[in-house]
């Protein structure tokens, strides 16, 4: 019994599936009101209103953002010093492709 309301409810899911699909493609390709809601809709709810930077206070502004998001990621990126020559020669040896293509051969 259980399986049968599964199997159910995977084919109710996959309809709505399908069915969101066919409004997608008869109303999202053109330029409708349609396609602007919906892209309207997601650039609001992707969007990033605030963040806590490195001292644990929300921020907000264009500025703000943009120093968090600096800082944070230059620490992580930012040789602490304890990697040494055998340490950098490794990871050069599991991923020689993307060294040379960077350096253009």
């Amino acid at each position: 019994m259980k399986q049968r309301k599964v199997e159910i409810l995977n084919i109710k899911q996959e309809s709505w599936r399908l069915k969101s699909c066919v409004i997608w493609l008869s109303q999202g390709d053109g330029n409708t009101k349609f396609f602007h809601i919906y892209a309207n809709y997601r650039r609001m709810h992707n969007a990033i209103w605030n963040i806590q930077n490195d001292s644990g206070d929300l921020v907000n502004t264009s500025y703000d953002l943009e120093n968090a998001t600096r800082i944070h990621f230059q620490g992580m990126f930012m040789d602490d010093g304890g990697t040494n020559i055998g340490d950098q020669v490794r990871v050069i040896g599991l991923y020689p492709r993307m060294f040379y293509e960077m350096e253009g051969h």
